[in-house]
C-alpha cells in the first residue's frame, strides 16, 4: 500500500471554534485571479479509493472544485503502474470538466550512483511519461516531499540542514525529469514541493543549484501554525513567495484530520483550522492554488491487522464513511469547502442579488447586477452602496446594518451556492 504519511511536526494544536478569524461584513475573501481550488485523492493507490471513481469526481464537482490532485506511481520507466486506473481516471475527469494533477514519484533516485545517472532516471521518467499524457496534463507535480529524506537536522531553513551530497543526486534527477517532460511539451508547467514548516532552506538550495522548475509547492499542517505567523518564526507565505514563482498550496489540513488521541471527533476542530487557512489566503496574489488534503476517509489505516497500521491517518477526509466504501456523510469541512470557494468567485453578486431580493422581493435583473457589480470592482465600498440603494428604495438608512451584518453575507453566500 502506497502511502502519503502525514507525519507531524510537533503535536497539533486544537483551535476552538470561537478563534477562527470571522471576516468582515459584507467583503468576500479575495484570492489571486484564475485561483485553482482543489483536493487530493488516491484512485491509483489506496483501498478507500478502488471502484468509486465516479463518486470521487461527483463530490470534488459537487464542492465546486477544478481540480484533483493524484498520486501516480510509475516504473523506472515511466510507465504508469495502474494504466487501466489511469485510463478511466482520465475519461472521466475530462468528462466532467475536471482537471487532474499528478504527483509523480521520484522512482529510484536515491538508487542513482551519480549525478549523471540520476539525470538519466530523472529524465527517461520524465519523457516517458509526458509522451504517453501530455494531452491530458498541463501541470507536473514532480516528487512528494522530497527535502524530508535529506534533511539532517534543524529546522530547515538553512541549506546546511540538509545533505549536500544526497541533494546533488535529488537535483539532477529533477533536472533530467524536468528536461523530460518540456521536450515533449515545452509549455508544461512543472512543480517542486516541501513537506512544509519551515523547509524553505530546500527552495534556497535548488535555486543555488539551478534546479529548474515553474511553481513552487507548499504543504502545510496545523502542528505547524498559520500560514501567516508559523509558530513566531514568520510569515510562511511571505517567505516563499520571495523565491518569484507562483505558489501552489498542494496540500494543507489539521494534522490528523478529524482524529484526536483519545478518540473524540475533531470534526468541528478541522473546519475551523481549515477555515482559518482561507482566510490567510485573503489578497495574497502570489497564491495561486489550494489543494486539501484529502478527499475520502482511509479507514484501512485504522485496521490494527494492517501493517500500515496508522489510525491518525485514517480522518483526513472531507467525507466519512458510514458503512465502509458504500455509504457516507459529509463532514462540516466539506460545507466549508463549498462556502468560501462559492464566496470568492461570486460573493459580491451573491450579495448584491440578496439585497435586491430583501428590498423588492424578486431578483435583480442582468443589467442592474452588472453596473453594482463593477461599482464594487472599482473601489466603491459595500456601505457606499447599501446606501444609495436603501435610498434608491425608498428604506429607512437603519436597515443597513442588517444587510451589511456578517449573517445577511453568510445567508446570501449559501443561498447563491444553493440556487446557482
Amino acid at each position: 500500500m502506497v502511502s502519503c504519511s502525514k507525519e507531524a511536526h510537533p503535536e497539533a494544536d486544537r483551535l476552538p471554534e470561537a478563534a477562527v478569524t470571522r471576516i468582515k461584513k459584507a467583503a468576500p475573501l479575495v484570492v489571486a485571479d484564475g485561483f485553482i481550488w482543489g483536493i487530493n485523492g488516491h484512485p491509483l493507490t489506496q483501498e478507500a479509493y478502488k471502484n468509486n471513481i465516479e463518486l470521487q469526481l461527483n463530490l470534488v464537482q459537487k464542492m465546486g472544485m477544478s481540480y484533483y490532485r493524484v498520486d501516480v506511481p510509475t516504473d523506472t520507466n515511466g510507465v504508469v503502474i495502474q494504466q487501466a486506473v489511469m485510463d478511466e481516471l482520465l475519461h472521466k475527469s475530462a468528462a466532467r470538466n475536471i482537471s487532474l494533477l499528478p504527483m509523480l514519484y521520484l522512482t529510484g533516485w536515491q538508487k542513482s550512483s551519480n549525478e549523471a545517472d540520476a539525470f538519466r532516471r530523472g529524465r527517461k521518467i520524465g519523457f516517458s511519461f509526458a509522451s504517453v499524457y501530455s494531452s491530458h496534463f498541463h501541470y507536473y507535480e514532480m516528487g512528494n516531499e522530497e527535502e524530508r529524506k535529506i534533511l539532517k537536522g534543524g529546522h530547515g531553513d538553512k541549506t546546511t540542514d540538509y545533505d549536500l551530497q544526497q541533494f546533488k543526486l535529488l537535483a539532477a534527477f529533477f533536472k533530467g525529469m524536468y528536461e523530460g517532460i518540456k521536450a515533449v511539451d515545452p509549455a508544461a508547467q512543472t512543480i517542486i514541493d516541501n513537506s512544509g514548516w519551515l523547509h524553505y532552506g530546500y527552495f534556497q538550495l535548488l535555486r543555488d543549484y539551478n534546479v529548474p522548475y515553474d511553481i513552487l509547492g507548499l504543504h502545510w499542517y496545523s502542528d505547524m501554525g498559520d500560514l501567516d505567523n508559523a509558530k513566531g518564526h514568520g510569515d510562511i507565505l511571505s517567505i516563499v513567495s520571495s523565491f518569484q514563482k507562483p505558489v501552489w498550496i498542494t496540500e494543507i489540513n489539521r494534522r490528523h484530520g478529524s482524529w484526536n488521541s483519545d478518540g473524540t471527533s475533531a470534526e468541528e476542530d478541522q473546519r475551523a483550522w481549515m477555515d482559518r487557512y482561507m482566510l490567510q489566503l485573503h489578497q495574497r496574489k502570489q497564491v495561486k492554488a489550494f489543494f486539501v488534503y484529502e478527499l475520502l476517509d482511509e479507514p484501512a489505516f485504522a485496521d490494527k491487522s494492517k501493517p500500515a497500521y496508522n489510525p491518525s491517518e485514517s480522518v483526513y477526509g472531507v467525507v466519512n464513511w458510514v458503512s465502509r466504501y458504500t455509504t457516507y456523510t459529509f463532514k462540516p469541512l466539506f460545507a466549508a469547502m463549498q462556502y468560501r470557494i462559492e464566496e470568492t468567485q461570486y460573493g459580491n453578486e451573491d450579495f448584491l442579488r440578496a439585497v435586491y431580493r430583501k428590498l423588492y422581493a424578486t431578483e435583480a435583473g442582468v443589467q442592474w447586477l452588472h453596473y453594482w457589480l463593477q461599482r464594487l470592482a472599482s473601489g466603491v465600498t459595500a456601505e457606499q452602496v447599501v446606501a444609495v440603494l436603501l435610498k434608491d428604495a425608498g428604506q429607512s438608512a437603519t436597515l443597513a446594518a442588517d444587510l451589511l451584518s456578517e449573517t445577511f453575507w453568510k445567508e446570501a453566500i449559501i443561498y447563491g451556492f444553493t440556487h446557482r
